[in-house]
């Protein structure tokens, strides 16, 4: 393979020397810039404000997004904080049962900035 500039060389054919003329090969010249999308939504804060996570009790979370609107939703744990679920998602109204082990990995996610 020649070096400077990049091109790959095909055999031909079984006779020695015979070897296509090369096509370029590999990374170009950097091109134009492109124009700045528009700026997505993201989470800046999670915070709990209401409740203190004790077995038993009921816990409302509020997220704060980057465009400053929030979302709350609460969770109601388990005897043992094994079973928790949320009992009131505003944002959808609907219901959906999650385990402690399963929030705390939500939890992580939305802290890391991973879509749930």
């Amino acid at each position: 393979m020649d070096e400077s500039p990049t091109k790959v060389y095909f055999k031909k054919s079984n006779t020695v020397a015979d070897w296509t003329e090369g096509v370029p090969f590999g990374k170009g010249d950097t091109g134009n810039i492109g124009d700045t999308g528009a700026d997505g939504v993201g989470i800046s804060n999670v915070n709990r404000t209401a409740g203190d996570g004790s077995a038993g009790s009921t816990d409302t979370y509020t997220i704060t997004l980057t465009d400053n609107t929030t979302k709350t939703f609460t969770v109601t744990h388990g005897s043992d904080l094994t079973n928790s679920q949320i009992i009131n998602d505003t944002a959808s109204s609907t219901n959906t049962a999650y385990s402690s082990s399963k929030m705390d990995d939500l939890m992580l996610d939305i802290e890391l900035g991973i879509p749930t």
